[in-house]
Order: C-alpha cells, then structure tokens, then sequence
C-alpha cells in the first residue's frame, strides 16, 4: 500500500509541478506488456552428463520486467526541462537501478530522470543539468541492428545519471561558417547533496576533475557524413554508487575514449557507419615474485572495440540490417593474467505484406568468445556476462537475457559459442505494435575440465505502445 501510495504522490507531484508556468508542456510515455506464452531450458552440463529439462512455462513481464514510463517535457522561453517515473510490471521501481542521494544513503525512486536545457547566445551555447536516462546528448550513433553502441555515455544508469555541461554550437557568422556541422560538448558529474562524505570527496576539485567528459562531432554537409569522438578520464566502474570516491581509485576507474563514423553515402545503395573504443586503467596487483617475495605490481593495460553496421534494400521490399561486434581485452585488463575475445555478427531482415499493416522478419546473431582463464565469461548466475566491471557491458554473451548452461570454468582456458535466431509475425498500429515470437538459443562452453550445452526457447507476445 505504501509503495503504491509513493507512486501516485510522485505521480501527482510530477504534473503538478511540471504544469506551473510551463509555455509548452506535452506528456509522452511508452508501455510495454509484453508475456511469454511459454519458455523451456534443456541443459547438459557436462560432456557424459544427461540433458536436463526445465518445466515449460508462462511468464508475465518482458525479459527486462515490462515498462510502463511517463515523461514531462516542457518549457519557457529558452529553459525546457524533461522529468519521468519508469515502473515495472508491478507498478514498482523499475529494476531497482534508480538511486537518489540523501543524509541516510542511497534510495530507491521510480525517477529516472529529471533535468534542464538551457539555451543561450542564440542557441549557440546550451546548458544541460539534471539526472539523465542513458544520455549522450546525441553524440553516440546507435548500430543498425544490434541497437545502443557498448561505448559509455554521458550519464548512465549503473556509473551515474548526474551530469552538468555545456554544449557549443556555433553558427554562420563565427570564422565565416567555417565551423558550421561541429557541436561539442564538455561536462563533469556534479552530484546532490546526500552522504556527507560521499557527496563532498566526489564534488572536490581534486577528485572532480579526473571525471571531465568531452563529446565532439562534426558533419561533413558536401558529403552527408558524420564524425563523432569523445573521452572520459577513470570513469567510475561500480554499480550505482558513481558519487562514492575510494582513495585506491585505480583499482575501481577506467578511462575511455571512441571514434564514430557515420557513411551514407559511402557505399552506394548501403547505409553504414563504424565505431572504435579505447578502454585503459592502471592495474595494481601484490605479485609474488620467483624467490617468494611480495611485490607491488602496476602497469597501463588496455580494451578495444570495433565495430561496423548497416542497412541495404538491394532486395526491394526486404530491408537488411547488419551488424559486426568485435571485442578484445589484452593482458591483466579484466583480471590479473586474463586476456580474452569475443566477435557478434548480427542479421535482421523484414518485409512488410504489401497493402496491410502486419511484417514478418527474423533475427539471429552469432556469437564467438575465448578467455585463457575462464574468468571473462561467468556462468554461474545463469547467464554470460563478463565478470569485469571495466568492460562495462562490452562483452554480455547472452542474447536478450536468455540463460546459458550454469556452470562454473575457472582455471582453464575457456571457449563460447552461442547461436541466436528468432522469428516474428507482427501488427503495427500508429503508435505501436504486437508481434509474436520464438526466440530460441543454443550456447556451448567448453575447456579441458566442461563441456556444457544449453539450449533455450521461449515464445513472447509483445505489446508495445508509445503515446
């Protein structure tokens, strides 16, 4: 009762306080009730082992526990603002990611954002403040098929939603328009007040600054391509405590920097575009030496990133979309003595039945990883993930949040193959769709100690709605 009472106060609180004095206000949101009709696990988790069957089931709530958002947008003059409340399937915080700072620590909320723009010197300066939602301001391209670039953004759910910049826009009359098509943008994660420790070490100059974000991008008009890049010195690498400080922040930062293109026209009929990331930190271990000593041991290690999507209707009527995910760790990145790799390739296509409003299409990705330690892609929990923080979602090995055979390959070194297809018959509507599925997956994870196989279905009945 409780919980439901906080969501409609807060409901209330947001149009109520959104509306006074607001020039422009407009309500936007987006829900998602999304079922699994049934789902089923087949697992062997050794080579001589037994396949091991789960009882089919039905499950309400998306994989990610259904949605229903609201959002606020609106504005005076040159100031606009955007807040929102995001619940889950049961009307509660959405998967708890949503923290608020206070004197009595972190605190749940069904706010995900809540920010201002601010616009100046006719619109060539931009202020932007406030918690943000996955936020880039615009300056990190999506790939074509698999979605949201592992490339940090500015503000992030689990490293922190708080952010302050400037953004530069300059316009015809700065250098004779030499500089019309570059935007930039430089900010630091100015957090509220809450703990008092917390909150006063994270906001001290001498802290702040190794935090400092640059965002740049810049657009070829002649030739309509696009080119973005941007930077972020030791980045934080905890879950949803990005305002804490630790004296020893090696061992918890990471720095980053990217390169995006966007292409066109590059390739006549294909549209493309091509991301490289940076990651690097300075790893500090207590080694023992040959003689049996105990040392101090720190070196520079590094992260890559590469990759390439597009889209063609060389097939009339059939759009494709493609997509090439690589990723490398070298040595002592992830963890002391692991190295690993990881390469997805991604497929979709569709065709929308002429004179109707339904499509059918399909979707598969392919996915190969090796570590030398078995440590990059722990299976334990059910799923594939690396066990890194510093990789920062740059090597989830699962599809879609479907399990992987659960066991553990400490020790040795370890390969991964999974193979993910999924089918789909769908009816969209104005603002909105409903489709029906079969996703199915098969993952193997095999060294000189396991071999293990899993393979998993499940049938969803999407329903998505934007207003």
């Amino acid at each position: 009762m409780m919980k439901i009472r906080k969501i409609i106060l807060g409901s209330a609180a947001l149009i109520a306080g959104a509306a006074l004095g607001a020039q422009n206000l407009n309500f936007h949101g987006y829900m998602d009730y999304t079922n699994f009709a049934v789902g089923q696990e087949i697992n062997k988790l050794s080579k001589d082992g037994e396949w091991d069957v789960s009882e089919a089931s039905a499950e309400y709530g998306s994989f990610y526990n259904g949605r229903t958002e609201l959002n606020v947008t609106g504005g005076v003059g040159p100031v606009s603002f955007a807040t929102g409340v995001r619940l889950d399937s049961s009307l509660g915080e959405w998967y708890n990611l949503y923290r608020d700072v206070s004197a009595s620590g972190l605190n749940e909320t069904m706010f995900h954002q809540a920010n201002i723009r601010v616009s100046m010197l006719q619109d060539q300066l931009v202020l932007h403040a406030g918690k943000f939602e996955e936020w880039n301001c615009g300056f990190i391209l999506n790939g074509y098929q698999m979605g949201g670039q592992p490339i940090s953004d500015l503000a992030m759910r689990d490293y922190g939603q708080h952010m302050t910049g400037l953004e530069w826009i300059p316009n015809m009359s700065i250098a004779n328009g030499a500089l019309v098509g570059l935007r930039m943008y430089a900010g630091l994660p100015l957090l509220p007040p809450g703990q008092d420790y917390d909150w006063t070490e994270a906001n001290k100059w001498e802290n702040l600054w190794k935090k400092t974000k640059i965002m740049a991008a810049y657009k070829w008009l002649r030739y309509n391509l696009l080119f973005t890049a941007g930077f972020h010195n030791e980045y934080y690498a905890g879950t949803n405590n990005s305002w804490a400080y630790e004296n020893n922040y090696n061992d918890i930062f990471y720095s980053e920097a990217f390169l995006q293109a966007d292409l066109p026209t590059l390739v006549s009929g294909v549209k493309l575009n091509a991301s490289y990331d940076l990651r690097w930190r300075k790893a500090e271990y207590e080694v023992q030496d040959a003689s049996g000593d105990i040392a101090d041991w720190s070196e520079p290690v590094f992260a890559h990133y590469v990759g390439i999507s597009g889209r063609t209707e060389a097939i009339p009527a059939w759009p494709i979309t493609f997509e090439n995910r690589f990723f490398y760790a070298d040595d002592h990145y992830l963890s002391i003595n692991e190295k690993a790799l990881m390469d997805a390739v991604a497929v979709g296509v569709s065709h929308a039945i002429p004179g109707t409003s339904y499509k059918i299409g399909l979707n598969a990705v392919g996915k190969y990883a090796q570590d030398a330690n078995g440590t990059s892609f722990g299976t334990t929990d059910g799923y594939a993930p690396t066990d890194s923080a510093h990789a920062g979602g740059l090597m989830d090995f699962h599809t879609d949040w479907m399990d992987g055979p659960n066991v553990t390959t400490t020790g040795a070194a370890t390969r991964y193959i999974g193979v993910y297809a999924s089918p789909y018959f769908q009816k969209d509507f104005s603002n909105g769709f409903f489709q029906i599925a079969l996703e199915v997956q098969y993952m193997n994870v095999s060294n000189d100690n396991v071999e293990a196989n899993g393979i998993n279905y499940r049938v969803p009945f999407k329903f998505c709605f934007w207003f």
